[in-house]
């Protein structure tokens, strides 16, 4: 089996970071990198073959430590040997649950070599070991099974004997197959009857015909037999067996013509049957395994490992023959909703019924592929221009956005759709799919349910933003998110309260990116779960730390995004965190905005707010004032704490208006039971003010401006040295 990557030269080292992150994802081999022998990063396709469900699993484990003791017993250097071998070597790994996994496995020094950094790919062969395995089996049981028959029996490919069993070659003459095999059936039978074979042996193999013939054995001795020829291959006469019985005796060729007439299954025997049953199962078996390993098993689309494949093959074709290819990336919108409020059951039941609209609206002979969770794809060969895919991409829009009935649960979704064109934007694999996935992010912009081509021009909004994206996704696993910390007061002990975290991204690229740039991106990529996950996990580890360095208790304060409310189990993974980094709940704060609470129509996010609260982890409405929460609304909300926007505390010195309004939220908080937080203090004017309004909070740069963590262990101990006595954390 060929194991290179199509449209790549050949090299199945094809996951060199000049490849991007697009194939290191979605290639259908293990693709991993390690940092001086540590896991930094696991593609999808290497957590599935290591009994994985998730890529957290793997990252900081020693790779050396994933191979069998067999192989790296006595070893320090197994990945260095890896490389300096520049082939695949054939081991065995070790997943999660124990179970080995036969690997042809290689490895690549990466660009950074100076940092240790090592690209690894592994084949999994285990499937393709058992199969040969049950093959040689099986192959040994026709042989004997065949062997032991009384008639002959020879199998034919294109009508030259490929097999003999020992009673064919005793009735030609010949004490050897070797003899034999490679000759054409013809060349068996004497001139007389030659013809009888070359020229009509698929009407012969087709209808199972049974006749007589003559031979011409190697003895020279003629002799007179009846032969049934048998498919092997239902639909394709190329592979077939004939069986010959000796009637040169004529009380034997009355008998045996006869019976040949009346029944053929009376000459093709129990034996024969057999065989053609274990030929037929066997064949069936490696059907089975060879498109299990090709297709998705919900969907029954094309996989990954396939859609690469294939549309290696397509751009080959387009380069030799000079016409284009067209690849459209389809994203669902709209999937992870439903499959949080409706199930998983219901979200699979959804991908199904997809894939069949996508099979009703593609042009014959393209390709459509499921890459992963709610991402489709659809290759289109030989594609005239951009109107033939725009009409493709317009009947997949109109079909996705009829109501999908889910087990009697009416759901909608619909599509955004991205297209690329092969070779006027891009000229391999991997800038046609990156250029598919940048167009698809761009008609998610532009409201989603809607197509757009990568060659639409780019506007300087969009080019930052595509720029944003490419280093969100490689920035959790190169570190290149950090933590910063903004210091609360207590207004009227004038002590620190605590500390909120705020997510810094510092890309080699870009620099420092503000959350304001980058967390609109963040937003619309499940990548938000896992970065926010992150920065809980941090920011809890990073107060323990603290505390264990003598500092008071304090609260630490953390964001809360829409999707992550959304994401099953939420709760539980904080609850787990918590007890795993050693943090009191009741130090912990969760801001959420009125957003969240607006289009939480069936209550979830409640929900999971009410869970937190009964763990003790304080919940604050953040930017209150810039929604349109009703007072009713809020009062069943189990809420600690209003943050006051930054935009009326700004203003309320030298505005009435605004003064009004700081004052408004204030009371309504205390109504409530609640304390006030002001966001964004400057100035003492602004300060003054808010201490006679009753304000019990404020952060803001007259205190501090966001400090990192070493800084803000700094301001901590310099505060509450400084600090009057503070009123208890609550």
């Amino acid at each position: 089996m060929d194991d290179s990557v199509p449209g790549h030269g050949g090299d199945p080292v094809a996951f060199h970071p000049e490849w991007g992150w697009r194939y290191f994802r979605y290639s259908p081999f293990l693709c991993c990198a390690c940092r001086r022998g540590v896991v930094v990063l696991i593609n999808d396709a290497g957590v599935a073959m290591l009994g994985g469900t998730t890529e957290g699993e793997f990252l900081g484990l020693s790779f050396q430590g994933l191979i069998h003791p067999d192989y790296v017993d006595g070893i320090d250097d197994f990945l260095d040997i890896l490389i300096n071998e520049n082939a695949p070597v054939p081991v065995k790994m070790i997943g999660l649950g124990g179970a080995t996994v036969d690997v042809d496995l290689r490895c690549l020094r990466g660009t950074d070599g100076d940092d240790g950094v090592v690209l690894v790919l592994a084949r999994d062969v285990t499937g393709h070991l058992r199969s040969a395995q049950a093959i040689v089996r099986s192959e040994a049981r026709y042989r004997e099974l065949v062997n032991r028959a009384l008639d002959a029996m020879i199998v034919c490919d294109d009508g030259r004997i490929d097999f003999i069993n020992a009673a064919g070659l005793k009735l030609l003459g010949f004490e050897q197959a070797e003899a034999v095999v490679g000759r054409h059936l013809a060349s068996l039978l004497h001139l007389d009857y030659r013809d009888v074979v070359t020229s009509g042996i698929d009407h012969l193999v087709g209808s199972g015909a049974v006749v007589p013939l003559k031979i011409l054995g190697a003895d020279g001795v003629v002799r007179d037999v009846v032969m049934g020829f048998i498919p092997l291959d239902r639909g394709n006469h190329r592979m077939f067996m004939v069986e010959a019985r000796d009637i040169t005796d004529e009380n034997r060729a009355v008998t045996a013509l006869r019976e040949a007439n009346e029944n053929l299954e009376r000459l093709v025997d129990t034996r024969t049957r057999a065989l053609r049953q274990e030929i037929a199962e066997r064949r069936k078996a490696e059907e089975t395994i060879s498109h299990q390993a090709r297709h998705d098993a919900l969907t029954g689309l094309p996989n990954r490992a396939f859609f690469f494949e294939r549309l290696g093959q397509e751009l080959g074709d387009a380069r030799q023959e000079g016409h284009d290819v067209g690849l459209m990336f389809i994203d669902l919108d709209g999937f992870k909703a439903i499959n949080d409020t409706l199930g998983h059951a219901c979200g699979d039941l959804l991908l199904k019924e997809t894939a069949h609209r996508l099979g009703h609206c593609v042009r014959e002979g393209d390709v459509a592929c499921r890459l992963a969770g709610d991402e489709f794809t659809v290759i289109m060969p030989a594609i005239t221009g951009k109107d033939n895919a725009a009409r493709v991409a317009q009947r997949i829009l109109d079909s996705l956005a009829r109501p999908f009935d889910l087990n009697g649960k009416k759901a909608k979704v619909s599509g955004s759709i991205g297209i690329s064109l092969f070779p006027i934007e891009a000229d391999d694999i991997e800038q046609l799919l990156h250029n598919a996935d940048v167009a698809m992010y761009r008609a998610k912009r532009h409201g989603k349910n809607c197509f757009r081509f990568h060659s639409d021009t780019l506007t300087p909004i969009e080019l930052d933003r595509q720029a944003i994206r490419d280093n969100l996704k490689r920035g959790l696993d190169m570190g290149d998110f950090t933590l910063w910390y903004l210091p609360k007061m207590d207004l009227h002990g004038e002590a620190p309260l605590g500390l909120e975290a705020l997510l810094r991204l510092q890309s080699a690229d870009l620099g420092l990116v503000m959350p304001s740039r980058f967390m609109p991106v963040l937003e619309e990529d499940d990548l938000i779960t896992r970065v926010g996950e992150w920065a809980w996990r941090n920011a809890c580890r990073q107060l323990r730390r603290w505390m264990d360095d003598g500092l008071p208790p304090f609260h630490i304060a953390v964001n809360l995004s829409a999707r992550q409310l959304r994401v099953e189990g939420f709760a539980d993974t904080v609850a787990a965190i918590l007890q795993e980094e050693g943090v009191d709940p009741r130090l912990l704060e969760i801001e959420v905005t009125e957003a969240i609470f607006l289009a939480d129509t069936e209550g979830r996010a409640a929900n999971v707010l009410n869970r937190f609260h009964q763990m003790g982890i304080h919940v604050i409405m953040d930017d209150f004032g810039t929604g349109s929460s009703s007072l009713s609304h809020l009062r069943r909300l189990p809420l600690d704490a209003f943050k006051i926007d930054r935009t009326f505390v700004a203003n309320m010195c030298d505005k009435e208006e605004d003064a009004r309004i700081v004052s408004t939220i204030i009371s309504i908080a205390h109504s409530l039971g609640c304390r006030a937080v002001a966001e964004g203090v400057e100035t003492d004017c602004q300060l003054d003010m808010l201490r006679k309004m009753g304000c019990d909070h404020a952060q803001g740069y007259l205190f501090s401006p966001p400090l990192n963590a070493t800084g803000a262990e700094i301001f901590l101990r310099e505060a509450f040295a400084a600090a009057r006595p503070a009123q208890a954390l609550g």
